[in-house]
């Protein structure tokens, strides 16, 4: 067991009253190394969360949450309420968008209606944007807390702009969405992009403020094992399909194999229907462990990443932590300064992203410095300022 954590499987959680800040919201997301940042800062922060499940439902489905929770927090689970929910999305994937927002939507509706009876005795109510409703933020505001509505992907009119009606805010649970940041005091995005992009769909600038998520130390110690020559090894992390870009990189690579460039590309991550597309050089590995995809990295050349819209994407985050060079787009939302410490294409344009791979497999010492560039940058991007910034919202 790691020095200063416990195992959840078995042992009851700690604490539970007057703590200042409770953060809540179904999946995985930041929450966890958010509060244990926060922890660090002396603060009492109360967890309510599905991903951690009890000892009975974690032999059931292994895979449900983390077993490991930092010492020090407490928290209250709602395993159910996330169990029902993450089911019901699963079984319902391939109904047309607005049924799957319909269901996704009351799924996040049943775990704000459960986690209702833990939100007592605090100073801030932080909840993930979607799980406000059933109740949640209404509770919080009667007994007088400041609502921090979390936000982590750009606004839904604008993914519905670059992607098509399956986002937008006819959709039930984009609506529930938008309906959580209206009710806020507070609305914490992830990235200066995720900003801009409410602000030009009308919505209120006080009432935003930007904190870049951290990354986690595992990613700072990577020991990255350089090769001078051969193909430029390219790596894709996260789901293959239309937000992520999938289609202009594939159109790339081939058209970087019909002008002679060596490259190969290493897809990891589950690959959306209608994108495994067989060209020499591309490999897809499907999901994979966290630690297998530091394995990936230390053998890259270049993270590549030609997303459509994003809030701040945390692969690119890695990947820059990692030392390695990064090709994205404005639309990452991630912190990369062009030629400086990294490389941004425009979105949807395979032609300016296999022109910009043809540029680096020739000029491979640019790849390097870049890639020094990026990382030295990504310091800056910790748990530690990101729980800074969270303070400074709620003083």
């Amino acid at each position: 067991m790691e020095q200063g954590r416990f195992l959840t499987t078995g042992l009851r959680p700690l604490g539970g009253r007057n703590d200042r800040i409770i953060s809540t919201g179904p999946g995985r997301l930041h929450f966890i190394p958010a509060a244990a940042a926060l922890r660090d800062r002396g603060e009492a922060v109360r967890l309510i969360t599905g991903w951690v499940a009890p000892g009975w439902l974690a032999r059931v489905w292994p895979r449900l949450g983390v077993r490991v929770m930092p010492a020090g927090i407490s928290y209250r689970a709602c395993a159910m309420a996330e169990l029902l929910t993450q089911v019901a999305v699963r079984l319902t994937r391939w109904l047309p968008a607005n049924a799957r927002g319909a269901v996704e939507a009351a799924g996040w509706r049943l775990f704000g209606w459960a986690s209702r009876r833990h939100i007592r005795d605090a100073a801030v109510f932080h909840v993930r944007s979607g799980a406000g409703r059933g109740g949640a933020i209404a509770k919080a505001r009667r007994q007088g807390m400041l609502v921090v509505v979390d936000h982590s992907i750009v606004h839904p009119g604008f993914m519905a702009e670059k992607l098509g009606k399956e986002y937008s805010v006819s959709n039930l649970f984009w609506r529930q969405v938008l309906e959580d940041c209206d009710d806020a005091d507070v609305v914490l995005v992830n990235s200066e992009f995720v900003r801009d992009t409410f602000i030009a769909q009308g919505f209120p600038r006080s009432k935003l403020h930007v904190a870049y998520l951290g990354v986690e130390p595992e990613y700072w110690k990577i020991r990255r094992k350089v090769a001078s020559s051969g193909p430029l090894q390219l790596l894709f992390v996260g789901a293959f399909g239309l937000r992520k870009g999938a289609e202009q990189l594939l159109d790339a690579m081939e058209k970087l194999r019909e002008a002679g460039v060596g490259v190969s590309l290493e897809v990891v991550g589950s690959v959306l229907p209608g994108y495994r597309r067989q060209i020499e050089g591309v490999t897809y590995h499907g999901l994979v462990s966290g630690e297998r995809v530091r394995e990936f990295l230390k053998t890259a050349d270049v993270f590549v990443l030609p997303t459509l819209a994003e809030g701040c994407a945390r692969a690119v985050m890695e990947a820059l932590a990692a030392g390695v060079c990064v090709v994205t787009t404005r639309e990452s939302g991630a912190p990369v300064v062009d030629g400086e410490t990294g490389f941004l294409i425009p979105a949807g344009d395979s032609g300016a992203l296999a022109e910009r791979l043809r540029w680096l497999a020739v000029n491979r010492s640019v790849v390097e410095s870049v890639a020094k560039a990026g990382a030295l940058a990504a310091q800056q991007y910790s748990w530690e300022r990101y729980s800074a910034e969270i303070l400074a919202v709620i003083q």
